[in-house]
């Protein structure tokens, strides 16, 4: 290589000069020679970064050609900035990763000589609606003098396999009776396919140049570096961006070469069309008419395919109609809206409407006055009834019922049982508020159960559904103490994050609960005066429980603390007098506040052991709180 020779020959010349200078009676000074050869070992590495910049602006091209011949679109522009200051630009594609074209650096200036120059590489597009390369805005041409593509040749296509013989036609059905049509006949047997013909051969790559730096010279190669061509002298000079400007202009970006040359491409516009419900309910014999909206994509079709029922597509109103026939059992429409590039599909599903039941016992028939909410509820009267003889009754509805409204039955001393239906998925406050409520089966769909639902009632035991995420205050709170005979209550998997203030309050016939694992709150005075309670865990979530807590449990003997608690609140067991052992889980003890556990009573000992893990005994009998306890703590 040039470059090292030069080096080397400088060096000897140093070392020479060095010489004369140690051996002879001259003095010589080499400091400019050595800043020239630095200098020049800083312009060629400045160079070969332009070369990288603008290689990979070839390369953008290359990506921006091929967008156009695969139908991409951008998706969005952004300008490059780098120290504050802009350096080029950013272009996002729907179909294919982004693309960086980079504004050039200044290069070092020449020392000597002539100034080189910076080939201005481009694409352009020729009369037989190809595009090529070009280079300082002639056309670029390989060894052969062929004009380089942009992009590849398609290969040719294969020939036809020979058509299929066509299938018997099958017997026709029988007419319906009424003027009704008749099945369809069964239809023939498909004809064997013909052979497939033979694939045509793949078209030539097209070819990205490729620039380098070499004895000072630019080269390119139009073959990926097997050979290359001398173009001149790389001694410095601005590299140019091949991009002159972008602008959105409508639905397209304009971009324009410095040859002047324009590549048009479409910005992305997504297509979005929304229902109401994407669940319907018709019965046989019966239409609808449903409204969309339609945001997006330039002149956009929208039509409908239906199973089981007919559509109709009325894109002026944007209103799509479904009609049922008398055998209708359910069906499901497919709605596509396009504007020939960008696709949107939503699919409905239409079910048969049918009664909704809501069982009950009571000692007299209840009236139903409004008692649940949701999307077209009925009361049918003619379908309700009520049995003096076995005292169950059953409300019927038409639609879909989502929710009991607050304070349906409150009061309702009448009340014994109620069964809800699926599709319920809330419990509005004070629903069954003192009311005689003795049983109760929630549906899976229920989410919510607000402030009081339960307050005062009868139940005894309950069973929390998996999706409910909510338990309102005071929920299952006896409205005096002793009047809520709750014995047991199971979470079955619930997603309950916290039990709020005086949620199972006064409860004092509870003698068993499981608190699901999701919870990581437990309020104050949640289970205060629950006095039937010998036994609680706390599950590892649980962050916090509040002061109070578990106040009054008098029958309580073994907590199980979570190994997340942080903080134990004021008086939290406070009154707990057969509290006689304490299980903690954590590493690291958990922040008590005032009287959190009782010590003693006169004398006699509440807590009679603590248990920790091995690892934390001593961290444990020295924590504020707990060391009033060390005479009692051991690991496990």
């Amino acid at each position: 290589m040039k470059k090292v020779k030069f080096i080397h020959v400088v060096y000897l010349l140093c070392i020479c000069c060095l010489s004369l200078g140690l051996f002879g009676s001259c003095k010589y000074d080499d400091s400019d020679l050595v800043e020239r050869v630095d200098n020049l070992e800083g312009r060629l590495a400045k160079l070969e970064e332009q070369c990288k910049q603008i290689n990979a602006n070839i390369n953008s091209l290359q990506i921006i050609v091929n967008a156009l011949k695969e139908a991409n679109h951008i998706t969005s522009i952004s300008n490059l900035v780098e120290n504050g200051v802009e350096i080029g630009y950013k272009i996002e594609f729907a179909k294919s990763d982004p693309i960086h074209i980079y504004h050039g650096k200044a290069g070092a200036d020449g020392a000597r000589g002539e100034d080189g120059y910076t080939p201005l590489i481009g694409v352009k597009k020729d009369k037989d609606g190809i595009y090529y390369w070009t280079l300082d805005g002639s056309w670029l041409v390989d060894n052969d003098g062929n004009k380089v593509r942009a992009q590849g040749l398609d290969g040719k296509d294969g020939y036809n396999g020979k058509d299929g013989k066509d299938g018997e036609d099958g017997k026709d059905g029988k007419d319906g009776k009424d003027g009704y049509n008749g099945s369809d006949g069964k239809d023939g047997k498909d004809g064997y396919n013909g052979k497939d013909g033979k694939d045509g051969y793949n078209g030539k790559n097209g070819v990205t140049p490729k620039l380098r730096i070499k004895d000072g010279n630019w080269d390119v190669s139009y073959n990926n570096g097997v050979s290359w061509e001398t173009l001149g002298s790389a001694t410095g000079g601005v590299v140019p961006c091949p991009i002159k400007s972008v602008e959105v202009k409508g639905r397209y970006v304009l971009l324009t070469l410095n040859s002047g040359d324009e590549i048009k491409i479409p910005l992305y516009n997504a297509i979005t069309i929304k229902f109401e419900e994407t669940t319907i309910g018709m019965n046989a014999s019966s239409q609808i008419d449903l409204l969309y909206t339609l945001t997006g994509g330039d002149n956009v079709k929208v039509s409908a395919i239906g199973e089981g029922v007919r559509t109709r597509v009325d894109e002026s109103a944007k209103k799509l109609t479904i009609t049922t026939d008398a055998n209708f059992t359910g069906g499901k429409v497919l709605v596509h809206a396009t504007d020939g590039n960008n696709v949107a599909t939503v699919e409905l599903t239409i079910v048969k409407e049918v009664l909704v039941y809501i069982e009950y016992g009571a000692t007299e028939e209840l009236s139903y006055d409004g008692a649940f909410s949701g999307i077209d509820v009925e009361f049918i009267k003619e379908k309700s009834t009520f049995s003096d003889s076995d005292k169950k009754g059953k409300w019927a509805f038409k639609g879909s019922i989502k929710g009991v409204v607050s304070s349906a039955f409150n009061g309702k001393k009448s009340l014994r049982s109620i069964i809800l239906p699926e599709g319920i998925t809330f419990i509005d406050e004070s629903a069954f508020l003192n009311s005689g409520l003795e049983a109760i089966t929630l549906p899976e769909s229920l989410m919510e159960i607000g402030q009081s639902v339960f307050l005062g009632t009868q139940l005894k035991e309950i069973t929390i559904p998996a999706n409910v995420g909510v338990l309102g205050t005071s929920a299952f709170e006896g409205s005096d103490a002793g009047t809520m005979p709750l014995e047991k209550v199971i979470f079955n998997g619930s997603k309950i994050m916290e039990i709020e203030p005086y949620t199972f309050k006064n409860c004092v016939n509870l003698k068993e609960i499981t608190l699901p694992e999701s919870l990581t709150i437990i309020a104050y005075d949640a289970f205060f005066g629950c006095s039937s309670l010998t036994k609680v865990v706390i599950p590892d979530n649980v962050t916090e429980i509040e002061k109070t807590a578990f106040s009054q449990c008098t029958s309580l003997t073994e907590a199980t603390i979570g190994r997340s608690v942080i903080s134990i609140g004021k008086s939290c067991f406070d009154g707990c007098k057969k509290l006689a052992t304490v299980i903690c889980k954590g590493e690291t003890p958990a922040r008590l506040g005032v009287g959190a556990f009782m010590k003693d009573d006169g004398g006699a000992k509440y807590i009679t052991s603590v248990k920790v893990p091995k690892t934390a005994v001593s961290t444990y009998k020295n924590a504020a709180g707990w060391k009033d306890f060390s005479d009692r703590i051991s690991g496990y």
